[in-house]
């Protein structure tokens, strides 16, 4: 029998034991349910726009953030699709993925570049990621990017190796 982490002792207790039970230290699972309950405003969709859904009946851009919302959904990674933030010195962005990280109760951002075949695109996200990292967020630590081209399509494979951390 493994340690458990004190934020899940209450979730181990059955449903009649928790009802006894006035937990000193929040649980996980009320961490998480409070963070995804946070309100927020997306993007939203022009009226040219793809449709993509997601398994939870989101809207998406693409197939490869449908795959993106999918993996997550499916492993149990809770996450926000373009929920704003403010980057300095750049203004409101909207990351592809807001992801809490359930051990660590960090957020993390994922941004798929999916046309960095597109000079105009490739040159934009450059000087996102270097307002990212200007509000304190970085490459590897607590900013993850994905990449494809027309030319060298979306791996799938890679996103599995980010994920496992914070499933």
């Amino acid at each position: 029998m493994g340690v458990a982490r004190l934020e899940e002792v209450f979730d181990d207790l059955t449903e009649s034991r928790k009802k006894l039970v006035i937990p000193k230290i929040k649980p996980t699972a009320l961490k998480i349910a409070e963070w995804e309950a946070i309100p927020f405003t997306p993007l939203g969709f022009g009226p040219d726009d793809p449709e993509y859904y997601t398994e939870k009946k989101e809207r998406v851009r693409s197939k490869s953030e449908k795959f993106i919302a999918d993996k997550l959904f499916h492993m149990g990674i809770p996450y926000k699709y373009e929920c704003p933030i403010n980057l300095a010195g750049y203004g409101t962005v909207y990351p592809d993925f807001t992801i809490l990280n359930k051990h660590t109760m960090e957020i993390v951002w994922l941004e798929h570049c999916g046309r960095m075949g597109d000079a105009e695109y490739t040159a934009k996200m450059v000087a996102k990621v270097r307002s990212y990292e200007k509000s304190g967020i970085y490459v590897g630590r607590n900013l993850y990017l994905t990449f494809e081209t027309l030319e060298t399509p979306f791996d799938a494979g890679s996103i599995e190796a980010i994920f496992e951390k914070f499933a």
